[in-house]
């Protein structure tokens, strides 16, 4: 896998150009080597005002909100409960469980990379998603909030909103405990649609499709929900893993929600227009950070294939 710089509007080349950009990474690079923005090109405009020692939390609209959200402890929300079955069986978990030292270097350095982004410009929310299905998102977003949840300054939070196709659970060996859409729309505390993996890390985890998840997107409640919830954790970096950009419009409806989106792509299946298509939608809504190059190969023809889901 391999991140190539992709800075949407501002690129001056041509569709071939990108992918031949991100093709000759492949063969002689790490798996993964993070070229995101050092800092966007326009003053950042962060979703969220957020200063050590306070409260002071706005929402997208710019409204003030904090004084309506009760702070939540991290050590307060339940943790996360083992899927016995699924960590015997679901080869995404095994996936996870049993990547190599290089793959976890790899995803090392996208994190540094990443931080490094977002800290320049005071932003928190990202977006992981890809062209098309069976690419990687929920990998490579599984995979960078355990990096993350390494370093003992960050706390993470991972939040599955790919309702088409919910896989954060099963990558992760773990049983959804809550209903994650109800959470969304405000039935459920503010603290009680996350669990806990371990000290660094909290998890939004889906069960069932939810076949309307595009209206459950543009629901001003989820907006609020997620604001709230940020509001209350006060996560360092707060991930969302997405359906795929180009299949359905969930990605669409969710960008003006995040600051910047990580496209994953995979080397034996995604063309250079699905990338500049994604560039296109993604426009001036948002900021793309990078493009992951999944499913690569290396110098000596070695199958780089890291996960599907």
């Amino acid at each position: 896998m391999e991140s190539i710089r992709g800075n949407t509007a501002w690129f001056d080349g041509s569709d071939e150009d990108i992918w031949a950009r991100a093709k000759s990474l492949a063969p002689t690079s790490a798996p993964v080597r993070a070229q995101l923005f050092a800092k966007s090109r326009v003053d950042p405009a962060p979703t969220q005002h957020r200063e050590t020692g306070s409260a002071d939390v706005r929402d997208h609209t710019g409204s003030e909100n904090a004084d309506q959200v009760r702070p939540v402890p991290w050590e307060k929300l339940p943790l996360a409960v083992p899927d016995t079955q699924a960590r015997q069986s679901d080869p995404r978990f095994a996936a996870i469980r049993n990547r190599s030292k290089a793959v976890s270097m790899a995803f090392d350095l996208l994190r540094t990379r990443l931080l490094q982004t977002l800290q320049a410009n005071n932003w928190t929310s990202v977006a992981i998603t890809s062209p098309s299905p069976r690419c990687g998102s929920t990998f490579v977003a599984t995979n960078l909030a355990l990096s993350l949840s390494r370093l003992a300054s960050c706390q993470t939070a991972l939040v599955d909103l790919n309702f088409r196709a919910p896989g954060l659970a099963g990558s992760m060996g773990l049983i959804p405990r809550s209903d994650l859409r109800r959470y969304l729309i405000g039935e459920l505390p503010v603290a009680s649609g996350l669990v806990r993996y371990n000290a660094n890390l909290a998890l939004g985890l889906a069960g069932a499709p939810e076949m309307a998840s595009t209206e459950l997107l543009l629901d001003p409640r989820t907006t609020k929900t997620l604001t709230d919830l940020e509001a209350a954790l006060k996560p360092d970096v707060i991930l969302y893993d997405l359906p795929p950009m180009l299949a359905y419009d969930d990605v669409t409806a969710f960008l003006p929600h995040v600051d910047g989106v990580l496209l994953v792509a995979d080397g034996t299946q995604t063309v250079a227009a699905q990338v500049a298509e994604c560039e296109r939608m993604i426009g001036d809504r948002t900021k793309l950070l990078g493009v992951l190059l999944n499913k690569a190969r290396d110098a000596v023809g070695t199958d780089l294939r890291y996960g599907d889901g």
